[in-house]
């Protein structure tokens, strides 16, 4: 039997009777009589009403409840079917103000029709989900808003962009930014949104106007985050941690792909560059659109462009868009594609048209300049060189203001706020100037400069907002270079070579054995650590240089070594115990495979902390001196000539400098007398004793914390005497960081042939090289136009070692630079007048030393073909092992292949010192047991020194000579030597300085290959006068004498 209704009492409340309904008698309740299945009312008495009752309730308490929930569902069924939209949202908004969002997203969702109440209600759905975290349900709530619905579309679509962009959703974000751009474009998160997109996926340049335009937005100054991605647009920016989770989070979006092919191209790391670009292009699980494979395309044209596979590239071009013309980093590609075959002409239209749609590429205004050198357009070059440099100079200045941004404001910050608009104001990046301004007001209200330049006509210059360069402030809108041809991509076929002699020859088997111990040297460069406090000091990481010297003119090459001390050095005064310190060392040769130490019997052993050392004779007396740069006084030691030395004043006992690296003894003015150059490093408080931390972890500083040391030049009288010429020679340039340099004769270095002087090159840390070109006149620094200042994108870089030699064969002094971990190695090739250009990645010399920190390094002929190789000494400047950096590092050896082109050859078949992890330092070339085959002498910090002997089987044959000028100053620096042999020639040059703090064996040894006979040797003396000698027999060493058409041989 079934209830009728809800089960509940109905009681009146007059009569207090009760009433129920029922099909069957049986189910009446207690008090209530049956007849014969009538229905019957009883009223009773009330005693009997109360028992009754009381019978009743405790009878049904469960029924009771029961019904009353279903009562309370019914009538809210009831009045929710009764409820208006608008009294929905109304409730809706008093839930989400209650933070009861999941609540209040269930009601605000269930809003039916079209009405914008809808509308209004769906967008409150997804903010509440938002708020609740149930992002997906927010979404697909967002959805239901109809672009069509003005304000509230733009809600819909801004807070799906920013749900996704939470999530790392990218591609999916940016079609709701596109969608929503379309609705309202002034919105702040198309900007800022669209931003950070572009930003990290590889479209930096497509950015700058989104990011100029999220600047204007806000009524308050721009964010400096956004500032600094806008100052440097040629730097990625995302994050590699940051781009992964992006993959992880929708594994079909090809933007974080993109982002990641970027910082790897920037890290030089091609081959994953290509691998993910291949990823987007390909399909599979990347769901590219055009746009995103418009951009992939774009970075491997740049991952091609100077590669030496032509038909890949061709294809790639072939497949270009029409609309890719607009593109500047495609323009880009053309011109380091076509640099890179030795087009210049070509490659200059390219770039130049690159800068016509983006001015503010610093490579392409640096490698433009270079090339409008190359095509005697010096003053055209010069504008785009000098825009290249403000570029640079305006990044050395984003650095110091990123670290900045984070901590209190300061006077300092204010200098740097103040240096970033006015570098940005010369740029004629007005909009940005301002903007900064501003930035540094909000830091300092009291800030009166900024306020003043903001009021100043420049300050209030009208300008489009959107517009990151003025059209006045652009070289390539005032010079036109339309008259420069267009590359003809059907006729570029075919192998880029570089010149010289061409080849493919493998090298002999090259061997060095490590004979220290045999030679009978112990030598350990101290740096005097401080081992109780973490972190090290600038001084403890440059180590010691090394000589090579035939001191006592047996014939035998010796070995110097510096040294350093203790530290603080006025401890020496104090200190007289022997074993404490510590002095720099001679090893004489005793032409039996063994040296013997003779410091003091030499009368030498300098006490102080020594750096580098170089080698000349300052007197022309025909003994070699030598010449100790330190930090503090540098010493001058004069060969006595009876195997003893007497220090020697310099500049009447002028204090020569606070920190000299490495130096030079050559005729530098060109004067017949020897000069000194000192290399000096940094300078200022803290120098030796400040140690930088990042996060809290100390590591060693980078040398834009100090300020540079101005260099110094001495000028000789021809008697051993010296002056500081500094000034008057033409020298001063305080903003070097001198580690290593070079004194050669440079195409275009000279003054007249009657009285040449010498080109110096100096190797800088972090900020631009030097390139002294001496004379009579004075010197100048032509590091810029001569295209050695920076590297090929116009950036400085952390230099170090130096090493010269005609690495392609065609006769001229080539220049290879050692550099930093995660920067490359650089071969400068020098053309016509003496212009470089950098033909790193042709040579095939970039990626060897990219994750390598290169110090010493010299040209030898390792196997003596004629070609010459490269040997390198590697190893950090701090233990950042837990960065994924290698702390020691192996040397290593290239092998000119020919053409200039070079391969690493595995350490394993090098010999064991190959493959030691060390921390090289200073490396010297000499020929140790005079076999011909080159030698080199290498110090590192933590180990001993080391001799390498040179094992080459089968090598080839070889000359090895010996000059002294009479016209000039006597070690004849700067002469050349031509030799012919057969169909070889080969162009050789006697150089000082060479590199970090190292001195050669002051002699040529030229490996002649399979030829049998030199038929011709002819030398450029620096005087001017020309020697030509014929017909000399191989595999010995000879003299020759400046004047005298004889080679004197040289008995073993």
């Amino acid at each position: 039997t079934m209830w009728l209704g809800f089960r509940f009492p109905l009681f009146s409340r007059k009569s207090h009777s009760a009433v129920i309904i029922t099909f069957d008698r049986r189910d009446l309740p207690t008090g209530f009589s049956r007849n014969e299945g009538k229905h019957v009312v009883k009223t009773p008495g009330p005693a009997e009403k109360e028992q009754n009752a009381m019978s009743w309730i405790a009878t049904n308490r469960g029924p009771m409840l029961i019904a009353l929930v279903v009562l309370v569902i019914v009538v809210a069924g009831w009045w929710a079917a009764h409820e208006t939209p608008g009294e929905k949202l109304a409730r809706a908004e008093q839930l989400l103000a209650a933070e009861q969002f999941e609540e209040a997203g269930r009601l605000a969702e269930t809003v039916p029709g079209t009405a914008k109440e809808a509308w209004e209600a769906w967008v409150l759905a997804g903010n509440a989900f938002t708020r609740g975290r149930e992002y997906d349900r927010a979404i697909s709530v967002y959805g239901r808003v109809p672009d069509r619905a003005g304000r509230l579309a733009a809600a819909a679509r801004s807070g799906t962009a920013a749900v996704l962009l939470d999530r790392r959703m990218l591609n999916k974000a940016e079609e709701q930014l596109r969608r929503l751009e379309a609705i309202r474009p002034d919105h702040p998160l198309v900007g800022e949104g669209l931003a950070h997109i572009f930003n990290v996926s590889a479209r930096r340049h497509e950015a700058v106007p989104r990011m100029l335009a999220a600047a204007v937005s806000g009524q308050g100054p721009p964010q400096a985050e956004l500032l600094v991605m806008l100052a440097d647009i040629e730097r990625p920016f995302g994050g590699l941690e940051y781009l992964e989770l992006c993959r992880k989070a929708d594994p079909a979006d090809p933007l974080p792909v993109l982002g990641q092919a970027a910082a790897a191209l920037a890290e030089n790391d091609t081959g994953r560059a290509e691998a993910l670009v291949r990823e987007v292009l390909d399909g599979g699980t990347i769901e590219a659109d055009e746009l995103a494979r418009g951009v992939a395309g774009r970075i491997l044209g740049l991952i091609l462009a100077e590669t030496d596979r032509d038909t890949d590239f061709l294809e790639w071009h072939d497949r270009l868009p029409a609309e890719a013309d607009a593109d500047p980093l495609v323009w880009l590609a053309r011109g380091l594609h076509v640099h890179h075959r030795g087009h210049i002409g070509e490659a200059a239209r390219c770039l130049w048209e690159a800068l016509v749609r983006q001015p503010n590429l610093r490579q392409a205004n640096h490698l433009l300049g270079q090339c409008l050198k190359s095509l005697g357009r010096d003053d055209d070059a010069k504008v785009f060189l000098d825009r290249a440099k403000q570029l640079e100079q305006l990044v050395r200045i984003l650095e110091h203001v990123e670290v900045r941004l984070q901590a209190s404001f300061t006077e300092r910050d204010a200098a740097l706020w103040k240096d970033m608009v006015e570098q940005l104001q010369e740029l004629g990046r007005v909009v940005e100037a301002r903007h900064w301004a501003r930035v540094a007001i909000s830091r300092n209200l009291s800030l009166g400069w900024a306020r003043r330049w903001l009021s100043v006509p420049s300050g209030r210059r009208q300008v489009d907002p959107l517009e990151q360069t003025v059209d006045s402030a652009q070289p390539a809108l005032r010079i036109d270079l339309s008259d420069l041809s267009l590359p003809d991509w059907k006729q570029l076929v075919g192998r880029t070579e570089l010149p010289g002699e061409a080849g493919l020859a493998e090298p002999g088997r090259i061997r060095f054995e490590d004979v220290t111990k045999k030679a009978g040297i112990d030598f350990h460069y101290f740096q005097s650590p401080d081992t109780a406090t973490p972190g090290a000091r600038m001084f403890e990481n440059t180590g010691g240089g090394v000589a090579v010297l035939d001191f006592d003119r047996d014939g035998w090459p010796d070995l110097y070594f510096t040294q350093g001390c203790r530290w603080p050095m006025d401890r020496l005064e104090t200190d007289p115990d022997p074993e404490q310190v510590f002095l720099d060392r001679l090893y004489r040769n005793n032409g039996d495979g063994t040296f013997g130490d003779v410091t003091r019997s030499a009368g030498l052993g300098d006490e102080r902390f020594s750096q580098g050392v170089a080698v000349g004779d300052i007197d022309h007396d025909g003994w070699p001196d030598l010449y100790v740069a330190n930090i503090g006084d540098n010493r001058l030691y004069r060969n006595n000539g009876d195997g003893t030395f007497d220090e020697w004043p310099i500049g009447g006992n002028a204090s020569s400098g606070p920190w000299t690296t490495s130096c030079v003894v050559a005729d530098i003015d060109g004067d017949g007398h020897v000069d000194l150059y000192d290399v000096n490093y940094l300078s200022g408080p803290g120098v030796f004793t400040k140690i930088c931390r990042t996060q809290g972890v100390p590591f060693a500083c980078h040398p834009n914390e100090f300020d540079g040391a101005q260099d110094r030049f001495w000028r000789g009288d021809g008697e051993g005497g010296f002056v500081d010429a500094t000034s008057v020679g033409g020298f001063v340039n305080g903003n070097g960081k001198g580690l290593g340099i070079v004194a050669a004769r440079y195409r275009g270095a000279s003054t007249p042939a009657s009285r040449p002087g010498l080109g110096l090159f100096v190797a800088n840390d972090a900020v631009a090289n030097f390139f002294f070109a001496a004379g009579e006149k004075g010197a100048r620094d032509e590091a810029l136009l001569r295209g050695v200042a920076y590297d090929r994108d116009g950036r400085p870089q952390a230099c170090m070692g130096v090493a010269a030699g005609d690495a392609d064969g065609d006769g001229r002094l080539d220049l290879f630079i050692t550099n930093f971990y995660a920067e490359s190695n650089v071969l400068y090739r020098q053309g016509e007048g003496g212009h470089f250009s950098d033909v790193t990645r042709i040579a095939g010399l970039r990626e060897p030393g990219w994750k390598m920190l290169g110090f010493g390094t010299q040209f030898l002929d390792a196997d003596l073909d004629g070609r010459l190789d490269l040997v390198v000494a590697n190893g950090h400047v701090d233990d950042l092992s837990k960065l994924g950096q290698s702390y020691r590092m192996r040397p290593q050896l290239m092998h000119n292949r020919g053409g200039g082109r070079f391969v690493e050859i595995d350490s394993e078949s090098l010999g064991d010192y190959f493959g030691k992890p060390l921390l090289g330092r200073g490396l010297a070339r000499g020929d140790f047991d005079r076999d011909g085959r080159p030698d080199f002498a290498v110090s590192h910090l933590d180990d001993p020194s080391a001799v390498l002997a040179n094992r080459t089987e089968a090598a080839g044959h070889w000359l090895a000579i010996r000059l002294v000028a009479r016209r000039s100053a006597r070690d004849a620096i700067g002469a050349e030597v031509t030799v012919r042999s057969g169909s070889m020639r080969s162009v050789h040059q006697l150089t000082a300085g060479d590199g970090y703090q190292a001195s050669n064996q002051r002699g040529l040894v030229i490996g002649l290959g399979s030829s049998s006979r030199v038929e011709e040797l002819t030398i450029s003396w620096p005087s001017g006068e020309t020697t030509r000698i014929v017909d000399l027999e191989p595999d010995g060493e000879v003299v020759v004498v400046e004047g005298q058409s004889v080679a004197w041989r040289l008995p073993r």
